[in-house]
């Protein structure tokens, strides 16, 4: 959440597309942000990666766990 919000600024980044991956392991990524279109909008949804329920326009609560 943070990297996101301290990024948001740079117009040539796409944040759905930011993945993490462990320091051993940097061939295997895992995406952080679900990034799919949202229907009747031009953003995208901006909730976790392989969240339960609909796509929305709003991040999640970084405390609350999936």
């Amino acid at each position: 959440m943070t990297m996101r919000e301290s990024l948001s600024h740079v117009s040539v980044l796409d944040l759905a597309e930011i993945t993490l991956s462990a320091e051993d392991t940097q061939l295997l990524r895992r995406r952080v942000w679900c990034g799919l279109p949202l229907p009747d909008s031009a953003g995208n949804c901006d909730r976790r990666d392989g969240h339960e329920g609909p796509c929305l326009d709003v991040p999640e609560d970084p405390l609350i766990d999936r």
